[in-house]
């Protein structure tokens, strides 16, 4: 699944095509979808508690690319008919938690930024 959209840390009318798997699609198929909310731990160990509710309203993805730039075909890092390239490190890759950032609750910015969790490295359910 693909979704355009800003980031909080992205200018005003910037926008970046993510795409990889929607998340409730890989917590149900590993049976973490029956507890209110899920813990997304990043390699800093950085964690984010996350409710169920909130992912099936606003439907976040486990970006693991992001769509080709002019400046990407430019350097070579996207030949020209490349749409998407694998999330660098600098770029919150390899898997960036991202959400539809329009859709998002006003109150979400900046009071709910650490939903957009980079460099996830685990999943656990909150018991």
């Amino acid at each position: 699944m693909a979704i355009e959209t800003r980031t909080p840390w992205t200018k005003e009318g910037e926008t970046v095509t993510f795409r990889g798997p929607r998340i409730l699609d890989v917590l149900r198929k590993h049976e973490l979808d029956a507890n209110a909310s899920v813990q997304f731990i990043a390699y800093d160990n950085f964690t984010s508690e996350i409710t169920l509710d909130e992912i099936r309203s606003y439907g976040p993805i486990f970006a693991i690319d992001r769509g080709c730039t002019d400046a990407d075909r430019e350097s070579k890092r996207c030949s020209q008919d490349q749409a998407f390239t694998p999330l660098a490190p600098e770029e919150q890759g390899p898997i960036f938690l991202v959400w539809p950032y329009e859709e998002l609750p006003t109150a979400y910015v900046p009071a709910r930024n650490s939903i957009w969790v980079w460099f996830v490295v685990a999943v656990r359910p909150v018991q």
